[in-house]
C-alpha cells in the first residue's frame, strides 16, 4: 500500500513538472539577401506575445551597418564590431516579432548570431537559451559564396578532366 502511494504521489509530481519542461519557444529568422548600399531587416518572430525580451546580435561590422528598430518599447545598444544588444520592455502588451534594420556596407557574404536570447511570455514563464529553439545564425549573401564555390567546383573538375584526358591520350599513343 504505501508503494502505492508513494508511486501515486511521484506520477502526480512527474505531471506537474510536464507543463514546464515541454514548454519552449520557438524563433524564427530567414537568410537574407541584399545588395551593397541596400537595407535589410532582421525579423525575429516568437510562438507567443512576448512583452520582456532581450539577446544580442552579433555580425560583421565591416560588411553590415546596424539602423534602427522597430519596436516602441525597444532599447539598443550596438558597439563598433558589431555587437547588437537588445532590450524590450512593454508590461502592457506583447508582440510576437522583432524587427531589425541594417544595411550592407560591404559586397561578400558574412553571417549574423543571435545570442544571450531571453523572453518572458504574458503568463510570466521565462524562456532562457536552452528553451528557446530554432536557427540562431543568418547567412546574408550566402548566394555569393555558392556562385563562387560553383565556379572553383567546376574549374576544379575541368582541370582533372583535361589531365585525365591527356593520360589517357599518352597511353593509347604508347601502345
Amino acid at each position: 500500500m504505501k508503494i502505492k502511494i508513494n508511486f501515486f504521489i511521484l506520477v502526480i509530481l512527474g505531471l506537474m513538472l510536464i507543463p514546464n519542461i515541454a514548454k519552449s519557444y520557438t524563433i524564427f529568422v530567414e537568410d537574407i539577401q541584399a545588395k551593397k548600399g541596400e537595407e535589410f531587416t532582421i525579423n525575429i518572430s516568437v510562438d507567443e506575445e512576448t512583452p520582456l525580451a532581450n539577446g544580442q546580435i552579433k555580425f560583421d561590422a565591416s560588411k553590415v551597418e546596424f539602423i534602427k528598430s522597430s519596436q516602441q518599447c525597444m532599447n539598443t545598444r550596438v558597439t563598433e564590431d558589431g555587437n547588437l544588444a537588445w532590450v524590450y520592455v512593454n508590461l502592457e502588451e506583447g508582440v510576437k516579432n522583432f524587427e531589425f534594420t541594417f544595411k550592407i556596407k560591404e559586397k561578400g557574404a558574412s553571417e549574423m548570431k543571435l545570442e544571450n536570447l531571453a523572453f518572458v511570455d504574458i503568463k510570466g514563464n521565462e524562456y532562457s537559451e536552452n528553451k528557446i529553439n530554432g536557427n540562431k545564425v543568418i547567412k546574408i549573401n550566402s548566394e555569393e559564396i555558392k556562385k563562387t564555390y560553383k565556379f572553383w567546383a567546376i574549374l576544379v573538375i575541368a582541370i582533372i578532366f583535361v589531365i585525365i584526358a591527356i593520360v589517357f591520350i599518352k597511353n593509347i599513343r604508347k601502345k
